[in-house]
């Protein structure tokens, strides 16, 4: 009998855990790695560590350190000829920026490692890049995976889910970190209405960064036009998200 495990990046990570318990009822047999085991297939879930104990790994280790590198994966979606914000190493170029700009750490995730320059005359060095800010109308997160794999349950091909970032209290969405701690969370929105561009820009995205699988988080302009802020192998994830990714890695065990 092939034995499969899912290999959180964090032995404390509560979406790994769910993952697994969500592929339990549905039939699938998965446990939490174990680096004593020989597994037939082993799910990676954002950990940039090595596995050698598997026949088959999905989302390998070195894809996920590279793109957990939000500098790196900046470089890779450019080259693949998706938008993202205005970006620099140089702080003396980030000073012809226009309106806010962010100094930004390259490892950090979740608003930490995130200095907000009102101006670009106040710009320092020391950060590792620096964004111009991205004015727009809302944020989402999209969950794609490659669809060269099985396990899809019908719907768009290559999509897990896809959700709109909304404050919890009216009026206060245009503040320069949306994260949970701020009142914000992430509302899911139905499968079949995400715009075909957008589907087809995360497919691209997702090939870049020669991923299995992950979410986007990407800013929608005024004039309609996507921009990808980052790349997360591990989110957190629940409810009908949750179901989704048992469904789609049960298939491919």
């Amino acid at each position: 009998m092939s034995r499969h495990a899912i290999k959180p990046y964090h032995r404390a990570s509560k979406s790994a855990k769910e993952l697994i318990l969500a592929m339990n009822r549905m039939g699938f047999d998965v446990e939490r790695w174990n680096p004593y085991r020989q597994y037939h297939t082993v799910i990676n879930w954002g950990s940039r560590e090595p596995i050698t104990n598997a026949y088959k790994v999905i989302n390998q280790p070195i894809k996920v350190k590279n793109s957990s590198n939000k500098l790196y994966t900046f470089m890779k979606l450019l080259e693949g000829g998706i938008t993202v914000p205005r970006v620099t190493t140089n702080s003396d170029v980030a000073k012809s920026f226009h309106g806010k700009v962010y100094g930004r750490s390259n490892n950090l995730s979740g608003g930490r490692g995130i200095t907000v320059y009102e101006t670009p005359s106040e710009i320092r060095s020391g950060h590792d890049f620096y964004t111009q800010r991205v004015e727009s109308v809302r944020e989402l997160r999209v969950h794609v995976a490659n669809e060269d794999y099985q396990g899809f349950m019908g719907g768009k091909c290559g999509l897990i889910s896809w959700s709109e970032k909304k404050p919890r209290e009216y009026g206060t969405y245009n503040c320069d970190i949306r994260n949970y701690s701020k009142g914000y969370y992430f509302s899911l929105r139905d499968k079949d209405r995400i715009p075909e561009r957008l589907l087809s820009m995360c497919k691209k995205s997702l090939k870049a960064l020669e991923l299995d699988f992950c979410s986007f988080d990407i800013l929608e302009t005024i004039h309609g036009e996507y921009v990808f802020l980052e790349s997360n192998t591990a989110s957190g994830i629940q409810g009908t998200t949750l179901k989704e990714y048992a469904k789609f890695l049960g298939g491919n065990l």
